[in-house]
């Protein structure tokens, strides 16, 4: 409801007062295969709800006519909450050698 439905009003809204919507979305849309960076124009294949629902929601704000402004996030960071970033930092401070996945490629976000 949220990622679909709410953001289709919210797109409906901001078309009938002609704002611009900034629209946080997700790097989930894509399947996640490419072995290269995705961009804007390739192709969404989203493997799960929740990427479908985002995927959803870029097309409820593409179809209402409003001027928007969509990002897709990556490997979100900050200073709250779990997150890989800070998981590294405490396990780097306390262990002498880190077991980290190598098959991964992002562009963090914080």
């Amino acid at each position: 409801l949220i990622n679909h439905l709410a953001v289709a009003n919210i797109a409906n809204i901001c078309h009938q007062l002609n704002c611009w919507l900034i629209h946080i979305s997700t790097d989930y849309v894509f399947d996640g295969s490419s072995k290269n960076p995705y961009r804007e124009n390739d192709k969404p294949n989203p493997q799960g709800v929740y990427g479908q629902t985002k995927l959803k929601g870029e097309i409820a704000i593409q179809s209402s006519g409003c001027r928007h402004i969509i990002l897709r996030t990556a490997w979100i960071f900050s200073e709250y909450g779990n997150n890989f970033l800070k998981t590294i930092l405490k396990h780097g401070n306390i262990k002498d050698e880190l077991n980290i996945v190598g098959d991964q490629t992002g562009c963090p976000t914080g």
